[in-house]
């Protein structure tokens, strides 16, 4: 096959390319149904690339991300869903498909199906986590001219694969919450980036979704002791953190497969190569350098 030749000997991006498949969406006129599973965060394809068709199509659309598990093949879970898809289109039957809400989703931690008008939901509260010292995660932001300007980095070492498998980290926590918190969009399981592409296309990306152009020319080394920003697209998913639970997000530069418990019965993540040398990392949190995590807050009741 040309294009798995062409990305071994070539594993970029081609600008080219990338416009080419960015023009084809306008040219879907047919009605479209796509989706994912919330499984599809361990290797990113499936649940991207479901969002990205319902929001660049313009023809009759809905969108279903449901739950964690990977559904068996074919898809008997979600059979009666097909036929009112396909009967109401080629068949003239009226099922009302057409008349629900464009979006359908699994709430974990509820568990429970829950619907919106489009994706990201509209009624969605961007909401900054910022990250601080003492592992805390908090929505109060930093405060100039005080004694968070100069608050020291946090620090971490991660010795590479020929050396150890363990994965150094980072971790960020919020006080137990107050009240059941419903986050439903980019938000909350992986995200990755290699430090050199860290480039962005301030044209393509949006608040909750930074766009890397992941071309040969993009690159941009990293330059040791250097500050640098970085900013990660974190995938999608829904989840009813209930009230006593805390948020946590965890920082690391290693990732070395070992399966996701109960999540799915597959790990498609392969190994994340770091640097061949011992490295120090440093997280900076102050006024200037307002390191945060942005979720996606769903308003209750």
């Amino acid at each position: 096959m040309p294009p798995y030749f062409q990305l071994l000997i070539d594993p970029y991006d081609n600008e080219a390319t990338v416009q080419e498949a960015e023009e084809s969406f306008p040219k879907i006129k047919i009605p479209t149904y796509t989706g994912s599973g919330w499984y599809a965060y361990t290797y990113k394809t499936h649940l991207n690339g479901a969002q990205n068709y319902f929001e660049r199509i313009s023809a009759p659309k809905k969108l279903t991300f449901a739950g964690p598990a990977h559904l068996e093949r074919p898809f008997h879970s979600l059979h009666g869903e097909i036929l009112r898809w396909y009967d109401h289109w080629l068949k003239n039957i009226d099922t009302g498909i057409m008349d629900e809400p464009a979006v359908r989703y699994w709430v974990m931690g509820a568990n429970e199906w829950r619907s919106g008008s489009d994706w990201p939901l509209p009624e969605t509260q961007w909401t900054k986590f910022y990250l601080n010292s003492w592992e805390r995660l908090q929505t109060a932001p930093f405060t100039p001219s005080s004694a968070e300007d100069e608050l020291p980095p946090d620090a971490f070492v991660q010795m590479p694969p020929t050396q150890t498998n363990t994965v150094a980290r980072l971790r960020y926590m919020t006080d137990p919450l107050p009240n059941d918190v419903l986050i439903a969009g980019p938000s909350v399981w992986r995200g990755w980036l290699k430090a050199s592409h860290r480039a962005l296309d301030p044209k393509r990306s949006k608040p909750w979704r930074p766009w890397h152009p992941l071309t040969r020319q993009a690159q941009r080394k990293v330059t040791p002791g250097e500050i640098t920003e970085y900013s990660i697209e974190i995938l999608a998913t829904a989840n009813l953190f209930r009230r006593g639970h805390r948020i946590c997000v965890e920082i690391a530069s290693a990732d070395m497969p070992t399966g996701v418990a109960g999540a799915t019965n597959a790990e498609y993540v392969p190994n994340h190569i770091v640097s061949s040398g011992t490295t120090l990392h440093k997280i900076f949190h102050d006024a200037k350098r307002p390191s945060h995590l942005l979720l996606p807050i769903i308003p209750q009741g």
